[in-house]
C-alpha cells in the first residue's frame, strides 16, 4: 500500500499565501496526501492580566481563529472537490511563525512536506529574510516555496538543478517525494569547461533500471557572461517545469551560488515556478 503523505500548509489568511495552499491542493490532487492547513498565532500577554485572564482570553482568540482558519480551507478546498477527510486544520500557539513551523515539522514524524507562500518576495535576494526562507534554512523536512502570483495548474515536469556532485543519492531522495506525482523528471546540469560529461543516453538507461522511474539527463550550456541564477531562469524558461527541485547545506553548492552569489554576480532572478527544496544529507 502506498504511504499517505501529509503537507503541512501554513496561512497567514493574506492573499499571498492562498498560492500555498493552492499548489498543495494541486500535489494532493495528483497524490494521495493529506493536507494540514495551519495558522501560526501570536498573542501577546498585558502585563496586568492574572492568568486567569490571559487564558480565558487565548482561549477565545484560539476559538475565533480556528473557525476562521476552517472558513478560509473550506473556501479554496471545495472547489477542487477535496474531501474534509483528507484535509484538517491546526491553529498554533508561537512568538514566530518560522521557529513555530520548524519546531512543529521537527518534532511532527507524520510531516512529509511543507508547502508556504513566498508572500511576493519575488527576487531571491528578498526571499531569505522571509519567514519562508527561515523555514527553508532551518528545516528537516522538504519545503516548498510558491509564488504569490501561482494558479493551480497540473504538476507535470519537474526540473532538478544540480551540480551533479552527488546526484545518486539526490535523485533517489527527488523521486521519494515526487514519484507518486508521475511527472517528467529532468536533471539539469550547467557544465563547466573542460568537465567530463556524462552520456546523457546512457545515463537515462542506467537510472531508469537504478530507480524504476524515467528521469533524463539535460545539459545546459551556460553563457559564461551571466551568472548562474540568469542562467538557470533561461532553462527554466526553455524547459517550462511545473516544479524546480534544489539541495542545500552549509557548503556553496549550486543553490548556495545562486541564494548567496558573490558581489561581482548580479541576481535577478524570479521566483515563478514553486520550488522544492531540500537538505543535503549530512
Amino acid at each position: 500500500m502506498k504511504k499517505k503523505i501529509t503537507i503541512l500548509v501554513p496561512t497567514d489568511f493574506s492573499t499571498a499565501s492562498r498560492s500555498g495552499m493552492r499548489f498543495a491542493i494541486q500535489w494532493a490532487q495528483q497524490q494521495d496526501a493529506k493536507l494540514v492547513f495551519v495558522h501560526i498565532l501570536q498573542v501577546l500577554r498585558m502585563t496586568d492580566w492574572s492568568d486567569q485572564q490571559f487564558e480565558a482570553f487565548l482561549r477565545a482568540e484560539r476559538t475565533l481563529y480556528s473557525r476562521r482558519l476552517r472558513k478560509v480551507a473550506d473556501q479554496v478546498c471545495r472547489p477542487k472537490n477535496v474531501s474534509k477527510e483528507n484535509y484538517s486544520i491546526e491553529v498554533l500557539e508561537g512568538g514566530s511563525a518560522d521557529i513555530t513551523l520548524t519546531e512543529l515539522g521537527g518534532k511532527h514524524a507524520g510531516i512529509d512536506l511543507i508547502c508556504m507562500s513566498t508572500r511576493g518576495a519575488g527576487k531571491f535576494k528578498k526571499l531569505f529574510g522571509t519567514h519562508t526562507g527561515n523555514v527553508i534554512l532551518r528545516s528537516d523536512i522538504p519545503v516548498v516555496a510558491v509564488p504569490a502570483s501561482y494558479r493551480a495548474k497540473p504538476i507535470e515536469r519537474i526540473l532538478y538543478a544540480t551540480d551533479l556532485a552527488d546526484y545518486a543519492s539526490e535523485i533517489s531522495r527527488v523521486l521519494e517525494v515526487t514519484r507518486a506525482l508521475k511527472a517528467e523528471v529532468i536533471v539539469v546540469h550547467f557544465p563547466q569547461p573542460g568537465e567530463a560529461r556524462l552520456n546523457p543516453a546512457l545515463a537515462n538507461k542506467i537510472w531508469q533500471k537504478e530507480y524504476g522511474y524515467p528521469v533524463k539527463l539535460h545539459y545546459e550550456t551556460p553563457d559564461p557572461d551571466l551568472s548562474i541564477a540568469d542562467n538557470l531562469q533561461i532553462a527554466i524558461r526553455k524547459l517550462k517545469p511545473s516544479l524546480v527541485v534544489m539541495f542545500t547545506d552549509r557548503k556553496r553548492t549550486l543553490f548556495q551560488r545562486i541564494f548567496y552569489p558573490s558581489q561581482t554576480e548580479n541576481l535577478s532572478f524570479q521566483l515563478k515556478v514553486p520550488l522544492l527544496v531540500m537538505g543535503k544529507k549530512e
